[in-house]
């Protein structure tokens, strides 16, 4: 396993201009990756997707979503980019998903307690878009 603090050292770089160095809001080694695959035998001749759940790491930052994958492949995301979060109530995991580059699409399925990756991210995106005060 990977420590939240070694992966956020290795993985998540390119931080934005005057962001500061983003505080560490959620970690799991927990998760998996849906990913669509080509045909049985990597032609791609196959009608219909081929899905497959890929085990990974999440480490959910005040900007990023940084993924663990094996053979330490990583992705970095910006939680900006985050287009839906849900999870069933009472149900322990939340489904992510987020807009890459390119048109990239990508879903996580994370495990954790009820509510809690959802409130993070939420918190998360709250630091990066926050509302204007109503005193002015």
């Amino acid at each position: 396993d990977v420590s939240p603090l070694k992966f956020h050292l290795q993985a998540c770089q390119g931080l934005p201009l005057g962001s500061g160095t983003p505080a560490v809001l959620f970690w799991s080694p927990r998760c998996e990756l849906v990913r669509v695959g080509d045909g049985p035998d990597g032609s791609g001749e196959q009608q219909e997707p081929n899905l497959k759940l890929i085990r990974a790491g999440l480490l959910l930052t005040t900007s990023q979503v940084c993924v663990l994958l094996e053979g330490g492949v990583a992705h970095v995301l910006d939680v900006a980019a985050v287009q839906a979060a849900e999870e069933v109530r009472g149900r322990p995991s939340a489904l992510l998903t987020i807009a890459g580059a390119a048109g990239r699409i990508w879903q996580l399925h994370v495990r954790a307690e009820p509510g809690e990756f959802i409130a993070h991210l939420r918190r998360a995106q709250r630091l990066l878009d926050p509302q204007p005060s109503s005193g002015s």
